[in-house]
This record gives C-alpha cells, structure tokens and sequence, in this order.
C-alpha cells in the first residue's frame, strides 16, 4: 500500500480540485449512458438489465439524472445533473478521492465508480458491469488470450482499489 500511499501524498493532494474535474468528464461522458444501436437488440436489453437500475440508484441517492443515448454520438448532460455529481464528490477527502479517481479510470464510469465508493457494489461487479459489452461479445465470439490478460489485470488493478479502501477505512 506504500504505492498507493504516495499516490495520495504526490499527485492526489496536490491536484485535488483537478482529479475531481476529471471525475466529472467521466460523468459528463457516462459509460453506462452509450447503448448499443437499436440493431443489436440483445446487447441494448443486456445493457438495458444490468445498467439502468445503476441509473436510477444514481438519480434516487445524488439526484443525478443523466441522458441515454444509443449509438456513439456524443450525449450532452444536463449542467444540474453534472453539479449533482460534483456534491456527490466533495465528501471525499484525497485519500478516498484517489479510489474513486483509479476505479473512474479503470471503469470508465462515474455512477459505478460512486456505487462502488458507496460500497453497492464490489470489485468484481464493478468489472462485470463496466465491461458489460466486452464480456457479452466474448461470450459470443470467445476472448484471445491477450484480451483474457489485460481483462485479469483490471481485475487485479481494481481489487487492489477495493483493498486499499478498505485500508483507509479502517485507519
């Protein structure tokens, strides 16, 4: 946790207001918020199953209401929603700000960065979920093995998240 550590007090606590502006890009370009064109009907009701009640939850606890949009045009969020975020990070002090940050970045996905943070979900299924896609094409298609290690290692990369959490909570 040394790594981690340092993390905090070299790049975290210095550029604190910045990271939290990163995590708002992430928000402002939601993950969960892209689905599938309306061709690929089984993939946009696969999507539609493991995402939307993370949407919800978002909405519900942080009154972040965030657009859907099929396809990869970009989506544009309501500037609130994107200020409802911004409250929902000002309670983390850097050292929590350093987890949600790494799990952003590893996900790509601030609602399930935030469920995670919030503890509504674990490692694994912040895996399962933000690479929902890539997982139901290998179940289709089959995985290479370099797609296999490179899923191992964010796997790995966000136990160690959940791990150093865990960490900082109980100090």
């Amino acid at each position: 946790y040394f790594s981690a550590a340092a993390t905090v007090t070299d790049r975290v606590m210095p550029q604190a207001e910045t990271l939290r502006d990163q995590l708002i890009g992430f928000a402002g370009n939601e993950l969960i918020c892209y689905r599938a064109p309306a061709d690929e009907r089984e993939l946009y009701a696969h999507q539609q199953q493991h995402w939307d009640s993370w949407l919800e939850w978002a909405e519900n606890a942080h009154h972040i209401s965030l657009n859907i949009q099929s396809g990869i045009m970009p989506v544009k969020q309501d500037e609130q929603s994107l200020q409802h975020c911004r409250i929902a990070i000002e309670q983390y002090d850097d050292w929590y700000l350093s987890c949600f940050v790494r799990a952003a970045q590893i996900s790509g996905s601030f609602v399930l960065s935030l469920a995670f943070m919030h503890q509504k979900i674990d490692c694994q299924q912040l895996f399962n979920l933000s690479f929902l896609e890539e997982l139901y094409q290998n179940e289709r298609w089959g995985c290479d093995d370099e797609a296999a290690a490179r899923q191992q290692q964010l796997k790995t990369d966000l136990k160690d998240v959940s791990d150093f959490l865990q960490v900082i909570s109980a100090a």
